[in-house]
């Protein structure tokens, strides 16, 4: 697998860069993450899109869905012209291999069933199968105390939340890249729960705030994936919150990401005369979702009203809003001011908050097909109060007390009588 994505990003350096995130937990081997973009060295203003594969060992058909979607993306870019708006438009990264010390059991036929990392729960230095290891997608800190604490399951959740580099480097990279949407393949055991998209959630009998907007992209994603037999399409379904350390949830809930699992095929190991079928039918869902990653939605920029500077602030999308006990606050970004939501068409209220500034809600109407756009401008404190007492800040001319003294700090006028001189007249001007 390392060799390649080195090989796709040597041979494509203009579309293709390869990063080494981290080392894994027990063996030290290399985690790797491919982004793809059109000016893959420079960070865009544009939506980002995360692929990955393999948070457990056994379920080998992740790591190769990624590999074909990263191999489709940059083999077929000059000759596709959707494929390469995808490109031009999206920073799309690909992270085919959550977990290669789990990975390295499987390929060594030691145990073709393994779960888990290979933590060494016991400290010996020695991997013991009947204890080592972490289940990776119970580590992540949403709802952790709901998993097994015993080390000795297969659905061990670790000893704390993130203990595992592994669950670390995807936690860093989500929160660096503030992706829009992520998919995270598996393929489980049991073919009853195959072909199947999960969203975020069901939450006690409580829904999650997008819930309708996830359900209406899962319902559209399984549409799009057609089943092993080709007799009909994949099937969704919310998951449950409760469900303690999942990525899926982790993503959502702390950082707003449109997070979906899709299950593979039925089983494990799908036969091999299979598995490029599977590849290829996986495309069409990626693609789906990387078109629905430019379409409707509410898109904008958050500026500071009389300098332009572009400002963190948090955004509430009020018909799709929960307190932070349910899903952390919603922040525009640092770089561009820039902040997505995913929503259905319709009519939306936001209400934009920032320290030191005014709140400010906005009215707006979401569209089928397209992005809306819109340009958010937060006064500061006091600012809106200055004005009303009739001055333009930054003023334009120098302030002077009675006794002629120019004033040093004009933002901050006490009570009193001031002049200005405004080309050849002098204004007197008086705070109450």
């Amino acid at each position: 697998m390392a060799e390649d994505l080195s090989r796709l990003a040597s041979f494509y350096p203009d579309l293709a860069k390869l990063e080494t995130l981290n080392y894994s937990t027990r063996l030290a081997l290399p985690l790797l993450a491919l982004k793809i973009s059109d000016n893959v060295s420079e960070r865009e203003d544009e939506p980002r899109l995360l692929f990955n594969g393999n948070h457990h060992a056994a379920e080998i058909i992740g790591p190769e869905i990624c590999l074909f979607l990263a191999e489709s993306l940059l083999g077929q870019y000059e000759q596709n012209p959707e494929i390469k708006r995808y490109v031009d438009s999206l920073e799309i990264w690909i992270l085919p291999m959550v977990n290669p010390d789990g990975h390295w059991i499987i390929e060594e036929d030691i145990d073709t069933l393994w779960r888990k990392d290979l933590r060494d729960n016991d400290s010996n230095r020695i991997i013991n199968l009947d204890y080592d290891g972490v289940d990776l997608n119970r580590n992540y800190d949403f709802l952790f105390d709901n998993g097994n604490p015993d080390p000795s399951s297969r659905e061990y959740r670790g000893p704390f939340p993130f203990s595992e580099n592994e669950i670390r480097v995807i936690r860093d990279l989500a929160i660096r890249e503030r992706f829009l949407i992520d998919v995270c393949y598996h393929s489980d055991i049991d073919p009853r729960r195959g072909e199947y998209v999960y969203f975020p959630w069901l939450w006690g009998n409580n829904r999650s705030p997008d819930y309708f907007h996830l359900q209406t992209i899962a319902c559209s994603l399984a549409a799009n994936l057609i089943n092993d037999q080709n007799t009909g399409t994949y099937s969704y379904i919310y998951g449950r919150a409760e469900d303690g350390g999942l990525a899926r949830n982790w993503l959502y809930y702390a950082l707003g990401v449109f997070s979906f699992t899709i299950e593979v095929s039925k089983g494990y190991r799908p036969p091999e005369f299979r598995v490029d079928s599977i590849c290829r039918k996986q495309l069409r869902g990626a693609y789906y979702l990387m078109r629905r990653a430019l379409s409707s939605q509410i898109t904008g920029r958050v500026l500071d009203a009389q300098t332009g500077e572009r400002l963190v602030a948090e955004i509430r999308v009020l018909e799709a809003y929960a307190p932070p006990e349910t899903t952390l606050p919603r922040y525009s970004d640092s770089l561009f001011g820039r902040f997505r939501r995913l929503l259905k068409p319709g009519r939306y209220t936001l209400w934009v908050s920032a320290e030191g500034y005014q709140v400010k809600v906005e009215t707006c109407e979401v569209v089928l097909g397209r992005p809306t756009e819109i340009e958010i401008r937060l006064s500061r404190i006091g600012l809106e109060e200055e004005k009303r007492r009739g001055f333009n800040f930054p003023p334009p001319f120098p302030f002077y007390t009675p006794d002629g003294r120019i004033v040093q700090s004009p933002n901050r006028l006490k009570k009193g009588v001031y002049f200005i001189k405004e080309k050849e007249k002098v204004k007197k001007l008086v705070i109450f």
